[in-house]
């Protein structure tokens, strides 16, 4: 087993750890920490130097940054892409052409390029 090493006074993401606490059921140290937001919460001395835990949950509950409009790779469009989706196959089913369609805009599209 590896040597104790005391962490106590340093941050870890949101969680500043305060003391030693028991050690889990596989002798594990285990360390109090307080959150930036007043919670406390027992966290293992690997889990906070692997960054696992970053806080006691509360940053889970914070809203995330909307996303940046992906473009189509079909036609361009920057419209809410969700995807191409398949329409058939063309009648001479051996030019491996399947034709696609934006799910934005409704651009049908062959691997080749662009159909209007």
């Amino acid at each position: 087993m590896s040597a104790f090493k005391d962490i106590t006074g340093q941050t870890f993401g949101q969680l500043k750890v305060i003391n030693r606490a028991d050690n889990d059921i596989y002798g594990s140290a285990q360390w109090n920490c307080r959150c930036s937001c007043g919670k406390a919460k027992v966290v293992s001395g690997i889990v906070l130097r692997a960054h696992i835990a970053k806080s006691c949950g509360c940053l889970m509950k914070q809203p995330k940054p909307p996303r940046k409009p992906i473009k189509c790779p079909l036609c361009g469009c920057e419209a809410p892409y969700k995807g191409m989706r398949h329409v058939s196959f063309p009648d001479n089913v051996w030019s491996n052409r399947a034709v696609y369609e934006c799910s934005a805009c409704g651009t049908a599209s062959t691997k080749a390029g662009v159909l209007k």
